[in-house]
């Protein structure tokens, strides 16, 4: 049993329920938010769910961050739409 990131600070546990279920739970919500066009999506995440999210993402027109630390997967989605975020390199 995993806790799982539906929105950003709710997070929950179905006790007794499978990898897949949890694995379906995930997908289904991030991809519920990619669907309303929401710029940035950040979510903490199993990496099964980061590889089965990619092909989604390019479909919502979304690029997909993945940064693997250990155990789970911390993923960054940015829509096309969003303008990218600048920052000075040097003076």
């Amino acid at each position: 049993m995993r806790q799982i990131e539906l929105l950003e600070d709710l997070k929950v546990r179905f006790p007794g329920r499978g990898e897949e279920f949890d694995l379906g739970l995930e997908i289904g919500a991030i991809c519920i938010q990619m669907a309303q066009g929401e710029l940035m999506i950040e979510r903490t995440v199993s990496a099964a769910c980061a590889e089965q999210l990619r092909p989604l993402a390019v479909r919502f027109d979304y690029t997909l961050i993945a940064t693997s630390n250990g155990k789970d997967t911390d993923l960054i989605l940015y829509h096309a739409s969003r303008r990218p975020r600048l920052r000075v390199v040097s003076r």
